[in-house]
């Protein structure tokens, strides 16, 4: 890496800023986020003038000769290229000497902020909210798994978890680390095909969804507390997890034992039938939603956050900054011997200084949603109604011809 960019290598909790400024592109290195091996993660930005963006995270390749990072770079910017979704990052260039890339940039929370402040008595995650934020999370990746990827296969995020999840001061949810290179899996969100070794399926990504909804529910991982974690992974054992959700929450209960079910054939075979059964069970729960107050809260109690979720490096996470938290304690976690899928040298989250955003007041809560709940989404209603008209267009041609 150039000389002129200084990465603190030995403080890693600590986002550093760039003491000369290095260009890459249109852009200049701002700020260091993270790094780990192969690659670094900065916050660049461009002057004001030129055209937008004015801020992007940048992955950039240690030694931009390397062609196995230059390839896992490249890969990453193909994936997210070939996705235009809000809930998801945009991918802004490639520069292929430099060996980077640049992407969406995201201030505000993690899911896993959110998550904690929970647990720590300081927020109230209502179930209609936990389940609208995974709703959310199911349209996500709904989307990539309908896209085929440069490899040929459909595009599947593989190591989803609360801190691959942005939440932004206004509310919306991205889903971030698409394409990027994971050191590993943490194993409650490590669906039981995945730890035994198989490539990650659109059906793994639903397992992780359904484990994330666990979490926000209960304020507690799968598999805390079990004798042997790394059997419980293997073998998917989260009934008792289920059933404590199923007890709060019936409606839930049928939804949650598909997502979670140890083969991935029981699972729900197509996306539109998980979002439907989710939509179904909100309806039926009821409530009110108002994802931009979630985030207002949880940046306000950011300083106050009292333990470190144990998590990925941020350059797995793909992009943005954590919320700042004082400097923690280290949670100790198990330690399970290595698995196919899972890697056991878990890293503490890092805490960022990130700067404050100003947060719009939040709009009026979301009414609860109409019962009893539609048996098609709308975009297949509206699929259908295009369709006849197109046809009845094309009988009223014939009839004038004749």
């Amino acid at each position: 890496m150039n000389a002129d960019v200084t990465l603190q290598a030995q403080q890693p909790l600590e986002a550093s800023p760039v003491k000369t400024a290095r260009r890459i592109g249109p852009f200049a290195l701002a700020e260091v986020l993270g790094e780990g091996q192969g690659t670094a993660l900065y916050r660049a930005v461009r002057p004001h003038g030129a055209r937008p963006p004015y801020e992007v995270c940048m992955r950039v390749a240690k030694n931009p000769i390397d062609p196995d990072v230059g390839a896992a770079i490249r890969n990453e910017y193909e994936i997210l290229r070939a996705m235009d979704n809000p809930r998801i990052p945009k991918a802004y260039g490639h520069y292929p000497d430099e060996s980077a890339i640049a992407m969406s940039y995201y201030a505000g929370a993690t899911l896993s902020d959110v998550i904690q402040a929970r647990n720590d008595g300081l927020i109230n995650v209502s179930i209609s909210t936990a389940i609208d934020i995974v709703i959310e999370l199911a349209h996500g990746t709904r989307h990539a798994h309908s896209i085929t990827g440069p490899n040929g296969h459909k595009i599947v995020h593989g190591h989803l978890g609360p801190q691959r999840v942005r939440l932004t001061p206004d509310g919306s949810l991205v889903l971030v680390g698409f394409g990027c290179q994971p050191k590993g899996r943490h194993p409650a969100y490590t669906a039981p095909e995945v730890a035994a070794g198989e490539p990650a399926t659109p059906e793994a990504d639903q397992w992780t969804l359904g484990a994330i909804m666990v979490e926000l529910i209960l304020g507690e991982r799968l598999y805390e507390g079990a004798a042997n974690v790394n059997e419980a992974v293997l073998e998917g054992d989260v009934v008792y997890w289920v059933q404590r959700v199923s007890a709060q929450h019936p409606e839930l209960g049928e939804a949650l034992r598909t997502m979670l079910a140890p083969n991935p054939a029981n699972r729900f075979s197509r996306n539109h039938e998980l979002l439907k059964a989710l939509l179904t069970a909100g309806r039926k729960i009821g409530g009110t939603v108002n994802r931009r107050s979630l985030a207002s809260s949880v940046m306000a109690h950011g300083d106050r956050l009292t333990k470190v979720r144990p998590e990925r490096n941020p350059l797995d996470l793909g992009i943005g900054m954590p919320m700042p938290t004082p400097t923690p304690a280290i949670v100790e976690e198990e330690n399970p011997a290595s698995l196919p899928g899972l890697d056991p040298s878990w890293e503490q989250e890092l805490p960022w200084a990130s700067p404050a955003v100003s947060v719009d007041p939040a709009p009026a809560a979301t009414p609860p949603a109409p019962d009893p709940a539609p048996r098609f989404l709308p975009s297949e209603i509206a699929g259908a109604v295009l369709g006849s008209l197109m046809l009845a267009l094309g009988f009223g041609y014939v009839l004038m011809v004749l």
